[in-house]
């Protein structure tokens, strides 16, 4: 029906002005023309059928035909929620009542009062809304009633009330049942979590070993950017959602590259095989046959969030305060030991990241230290020319970052160190790995248990009254400081040496070889090995030298000064977990 209406205004001008509401609402009282707005909602649609809005949108449209409309609107929110409990927007919902201040609606329709709105305040707009512009509301299952009156507020706001506070016992209930899901070690996930199949109950091989090798390489100290293009090159990202799906089934085939051909292709062959087959299915074939998504990569803090995850080590979470409430049904990944480590490397807020580039390129950089006496401050990495006018290419070298009065080309430390860490390892072997202390491990995995035991009973009895919110704000807090303790030993105990699997190989120089692409790796061994200092050159300016040597490169090896650190008391580079030394 084609929509014509001599007072429309433009859809900008949607702010309140009380002159213009007052010339509207005149304007509609002598007109006889009639248009409405349909208005259809549905709280929750998992399976994307919009089967629900569908017949509130045939029934409303048979309920308009009585009132001989102009023109009809629809408007359509469809798996969001009307109360106070949802934080999803409601966009058409925000458009209709944009419409009907400007000007454009006369009447909107709704299944039920609820289904427009089950909050007090958004009642209230609605109400302004018939004062202040004359839009009238009519229901199918509800009472109608006239907003311009005493009587027909009062009927509205009890309604709302009525609806706001079934919305929030609701509310209460399915948290409640959650709670209790969440304490028996049940899933309550909805998309299919990495390294699980759907459902969340069966591990997914090819994942789960990539979660694992990316927790272990965490630990030892690789960055999280060169773990991001390792995934991308082994496994790119199967993440679907209906958004993306629908995006690409809408690409022209023309422009389409070969891999986005292809989903198109399957795509509508999935939703010409069945008609009730929705973009839901189309998406549920794509993550099971684990088709990548064309263009997404792996980003740093993506793998953060998938390799920060409790359910990694078999944990259930309280979302609400992120404490673990208790060991879960489906099958852990790692251990808790193994996770509570990776956390301890990837949360420490001395960790450092390196934005420029996927990994470093210098072993030294932020690790070797300037040897000029008071200074001791940390060599970075910097390119230099080789001498004044000189046209050569400029070279790597290490810069004192604390003053800048230190300079040294990198290859010839690297070479050095490289040289005596080889040699370090052929010599002592598994013999530099750091013996841990005896420690009762077992003993404090059930001291851990044994503390969230009890933070767990705390929280209930403080539910039943027992005690006010001062008193159980100082005990949670004890147990979350001993709590904190305990997981921060275990996790010292899990991350282990750095030099496993290396130090301790058949063939230890063979194994540390095989790190030269692994920059990051390299930098975390040399780190438990040895300490690196880098003299002035005045220092060594007078030492001799043998005939027949370079004596510049000579003096440039004598200001490379390196000492095996002893076990226990590594100093290593400053990203990672390591410490840097006073």
């Amino acid at each position: 029906m084609t929509r014509r209406c001599s007072y429309t205004m433009t859809r900008a001008n949607t702010t309140h002005d009380p002159q213009l509401a007052a010339m509207l609402k005149r304007q509609r009282e002598r007109s006889n023309e009639v248009h409405v707005g349909l208005y259809v909602r549905i709280s929750n649609d998992s399976e994307g059928l919009e089967l629900g809005v569908k017949r509130q949108e045939e029934d409303l449209r048979n309920h308009v035909q009585r009132m001989n409309p102009t023109s009809v609107t629809l408007y359509r929110d469809n798996d969001r929620g009307a109360s106070s409990l949802s934080k999803t927007p409601r966009p058409d919902y925000d458009r209709m009542l944009a419409d009907a201040r400007a000007g454009r609606l006369t009447h909107i329709a709704a299944y039920t009062s609820s289904r427009l709105t089950r909050r007090m305040r958004q009642n209230e707009d609605l109400i302004d809304l018939a004062g202040d512009y004359g839009t009238r509301f009519t229901y199918i299952n509800s009472p109608t009633f006239d907003l311009n009156t005493a009587d027909g507020r009062q009927i509205a706001r009890t309604l709302a009330a009525a609806d706001a506070a079934e919305a929030e016992r609701t509310g209460e209930r399915l948290k409640r049942a959650k709670d209790d899901m969440r304490l028996k070690g049940k899933w309550l996930g909805s998309s299919r979590p990495h390294g699980y199949e759907r459902g969340g109950m069966v591990v997914r091989e090819d994942e789960a070993a990539l979660i694992k090798d990316g927790i272990g390489r965490a630990t030892a100290g690789q960055s999280l950017k060169s773990l991001a293009a390792e995934w991308q090159r082994i496994m790119p990202p199967r993440f679907w959602n209906i958004r993306q799906v629908e995006e690409l089934l809408k690409l022209d085939p023309s422009s389409a590259t070969p891999e986005e051909l292809f989903l198109l292709n399957d795509g509508k062959r999935i939703l010409d095989e069945d008609e009730d087959n929705t973009l839901r299915d189309v998406m549920r074939s794509w993550v099971d046959r684990r088709l990548a998504r064309p263009g997404a990569v792996w980003r740093g803090p993506g793998i953060k969030k998938i390799l920060l995850n409790p359910r990694n080590a078999g944990l259930v979470v309280d979302p609400h305060t992120g404490t673990v409430v208790g060991k879960a049904r489906w099958p852990a990944i790692v251990t808790e030991d193994e996770w509570l480590a990776a956390r301890a490397v990837l949360t420490d807020p001395k960790r450092q990241s390196n934005p420029g580039r996927y990994t470093r390129r210098w072993v030294g950089s932020s690790f070797y230290r300037c040897g000029v006496d008071g200074c001791g401050g940390l060599m970075y990495s910097a390119t230099q020319r080789r001498g004044k006018g000189s046209t050569l290419p400029k070279v790597p070298v290490y810069r004192c970052y604390k003053a800048g009065h230190l300079c040294i080309q990198a290859a010839v430390v690297d070479e050095k160190v490289i040289e005596y860490v080889t040699d370090l390892l052929a010599t002592d072997g598994a013999s530099l790995i750091a013996k841990a202390p005896g420690v009762d491990v077992e003993g404090l995995r059930r001291q851990r248990e044994g503390l969230r035991r009890r933070r767990m009973k705390l929280a209930r009895a403080y539910s039943q009254g027992r005690f006010d919110l001062d008193e159980w704000a100082e005990a949670r807090d004890g147990i979350d400081a001993q709590l904190s303790e305990v997981e921060a030993e275990l996790a010292t105990i899990a991350s282990g040496s750095a030099l496993a699997g290396v130090a301790d190989a058949e063939d230890p120089v063979a194994a540390f070889e095989a790190t030269a692409d692994d920059i990051d790796r390299r930098r975390t061994l040399i780190g438990e090995m040895v300490t690196v200092t880098i003299l002035p050159y005045k220092a060594v300016a007078a030492s001799p030298v043998r005939p027949g040597v370079d004596a510049k490169l000579a003096r440039a090896n004598l200001r490379v000064v390196i000492e095996k650190a002893p076990p226990g008391q590594r100093i290593g580079p400053t990203s990672g977990r390591w410490k840097t030394a006073a």
